[in-house]
């Protein structure tokens, strides 16, 4: 094409004036003048771009012309047709593509765009082409075939996926790969159950971040995953059937009420971190079953599992939950303390309540409030009596007041995505001379530490969403440069978590369920 010739040597405005020209008119008989531009990199970055973008525009629907490109003899014409074949969803140019890929000793970054290509082509025949790459060395490449895989809704894509991870998992792979946590998050397109099966057999797979992806895909998989979740919790080691707790309570769905009732009625004696699991579950789940399991471990005497039971409850309280509770208040002195102590804990405005409406206990639990010097549940009752605007309410107020009291001591950050747990800290720490901070995750915990927070001890659990103990601890260690001592309270029974943990940075730690007493005697040490 004449206005083409010696386009190199014109001036950089000629140049634009040209491109521009060619582009607003659809010169389609310029794109192989502008190939062979393209092929040699011009002196200006800005031109070069410029005609990239001409040849990107021009070949729009000229397949004949992408086709012809796939053959030039510039590996950077080559390059961009391979792009174009694939935005423009070509099928004939599955046997050049093809043919890149099968060829040896090709620039990564063309087999990469002829990856990227085919991943985007319309065509049955490209998941057997790609399957092989998701054992690729190179991570885009392997995201990419793992992509098509997913995208495909095949069996053979979810069986490749499914064959990659067990084989890296044996080779002891799943600590640093990255493939093997995208190949975990691909599968959560799939929904039958031996896709299911297989994610469930991997809720606690050693490495904490896979974990996470794992639970993640699980959750999103909902009702469909509970079956398969309901079998974990009988026929899983401890910490399976505690994930498997977990996760069902996270799914929320009423027929996980079902399977964790079931779990607590059975004849078979139940653990108590899985107990524990199993209530924290039922108070996730509104439904009528959940209530009723709930009430039933009222009776229990462990001060923990109380705490997850009365923080359950008030989640999901109704009017009909208040007999039940008052009903459990009448039957022993000793457990009536240990409930309305929980109740103290949680701060269950909605327990509270109905206790206040009865009357009955209310001096008790009055009593027991003070007696816990725990500063806030005594400022949140006490912002609840005031805002009920009633004589009695008014009354019982004068009561509480107590004066205003701000810890000189230690700062303790305690990061738990259990809210049962966050209470039970609080509960124990209310009688030490320290300020607690609370963190719902490591995320939470990480930022307030980042943006300058004075924390003297951080008690952190092992598995959160977001970011879970193990990375909170190596982030303090090796971003922040922080030597705090660092206290990690978890259920799992595998040397390997508590290993991960020691070589991240723990200073010590507690195994669930413990009680204030042995809780309180970590942290004097660990604070001194």
């Amino acid at each position: 094409m004449d206005l083409l010739q010696n386009f190199s040597d014109k001036d950089m405005i000629e140049q634009i004036t040209i491109l521009d020209d060619i582009q607003s008119n659809a010169q389609h008989e310029a794109i192989p003048a502008l190939f062979d531009i393209y092929a040699v990199p011009l002196s200006d970055v800005a031109v070069d771009e410029m005609v990239y973008h001409a040849l990107i525009t021009l070949l729009k629907g000229q397949d004949a012309a992408i086709l012809s490109g796939l053959g030039h003899g510039s590996p950077r014409v080559r390059i961009l047709c391979v792009k174009a074949a694939g935005e423009n969803n070509i099928h004939a140019a599955l046997p050049l593509l093809a043919e890149i890929l099968q060829t040896g000793n090709q620039e990564t970054e063309l087999l990469t765009e002829a990856v990227r290509a085919l991943s985007k082509i319309d065509d049955p025949g490209i998941l057997d082409i790609l399957l092989p790459y998701i054992n690729h060395q190179d991570a885009t490449i392997a995201g990419l075939a793992m992509d098509k895989a997913a995208a495909s809704g095949e069996e053979r894509g979810r069986d490749a996926l499914c064959s990659y991870i067990s084989a890296a998992c044996q080779d002891g792979g799943t600590d640093e790969s990255l493939g093997v946590g995208l190949a975990f998050s691909k599968l959560g397109n799939f929904t039958d159950d031996k896709t299911i099966d297989f994610l469930i057999s991997h809720i606690h797979n050693h490495n904490p971040t896979i974990r996470k992806i794992v639970h993640e895909q699980v959750i999103k998989a909902g009702e469909i995953a509970l079956q398969c979740l309901a079998k974990a919790l009988t026929t899983g080691d401890k910490d399976e059937k505690i994930m498997a707790a977990n996760i069902i309570g996270l799914i929320k769905h009423k027929n996980g009420a079902n399977i964790i009732t079931d779990l607590l009625d059975s004849q078979e004696q139940i653990d108590a971190n899985l107990k524990f699991a199993a209530y924290e579950a039922l108070g996730r789940i509104p439904s009528m079953r959940s209530i009723v399991g709930l009430t039933d471990g009222l009776a229990d005497s462990d001060e923990m599992i109380l705490i997850a039971v009365m923080t359950g409850l008030n989640e999901i309280y109704n009017p009909g939950l208040a007999k039940a509770l008052l009903s459990a208040l009448q039957k022993d002195a000793g457990q009536r303390a240990r409930i309305l102590s929980a109740l103290v804990a949680t701060r269950a405005g909605k327990l509270f309540t109905a206790v206040f409406q009865d009357g009955t206990y209310m001096e008790e639990l009055l009593g027991i409030l003070a007696a816990s010097h725990n500063l806030e549940s005594i400022t949140f009752f006490k912002e609840l009596l005031a805002s009920m605007a009633d004589d009695k309410a008014a009354e019982l107020l004068k009561k509480l007041e107590i004066s205003d009291h701000s810890s000189g001591g230690k700062s303790i950050l305690a990061a738990d995505d259990s809210k049962a747990m966050l209470f039970f800290y609080t509960s124990a720490l209310a009688g030490m001379d320290v300020c607690l901070t609370t963190a719902e995750d490591g995320q939470q915990a990480f930022n307030l530490l980042k943006s300058g927070e004075r924390v003297d001890l951080l008690v952190t659990d092992l598995n959160m969403p977001n970011m879970d103990g193990v990375e909170l601890v190596k982030e303090i260690r090796n971003s922040l440069k922080l030597d705090i001592p660092i206290l990690m309270a978890s259920t799992e029974s595998e040397k390997s978590q508590t290993d991960l943990a020691l070589q991240a940075g723990v200073s010590a730690f507690i195994t669930k369920p413990f009680t204030k007493e042995q809780f309180i005697e970590k942290v004097t040490a660990l604070i001194r």
